[in-house]
């Protein structure tokens, strides 16, 4: 798994075992207690959005969560939205490089929820990226 600079946000010193387990261990628990708890959520209260959907018109996507959420007066907060959506069009997502190890953890450990999700599984990028 690639690791970014662990030094930065940390006080201890952690081997790249340990530290794959620690990011493993807390997303399957985190999924696992939000779905565990999830229909404790009151009717009217949740709306589920991939991160994909998003990218892809968030404009209509906020639009869409305020309407099943019923939350007032989309229209007010409509020309900041373009504002913000327009000043980040350029942005790049961050591109990770996986090595063939981490892509079967991944498989092994997360694969219900990237199905279950509609995600597609993470790919060896053929180009190193700095």
């Amino acid at each position: 798994m690639e690791k970014g600079h662990p030094g930065f946000y940390s006080v201890q010193l952690v081997s790249d075992e340990e530290l794959d387990e620690i990011v493993f261990g807390h997303f399957e628990y985190l999924m696992g207690q939000y779905e565990k708890d999830r229909n404790l959520i009151p009717a009217g209260n949740l709306c589920e959005v991939s991160y994909e959907e998003l990218k892809a018109d968030p404009y209509a996507t906020i639009q869409m969560i305020y309407s099943k959420l019923d939350i007032p007066d989309f229209e007010k907060t409509a020309d900041d939205l373009r504002a913000q959506i327009e000043s980040e069009k350029d942005y790049k997502n961050f591109r990770h490089n996986f090595d063939p190890l981490t892509l079967e953890r991944i498989s092994e450990r997360w694969s219900g929820y990237i199905s279950r999700w509609n995600y597609d599984p993470p790919k060896v990028f053929a180009e190193k990226i700095s």
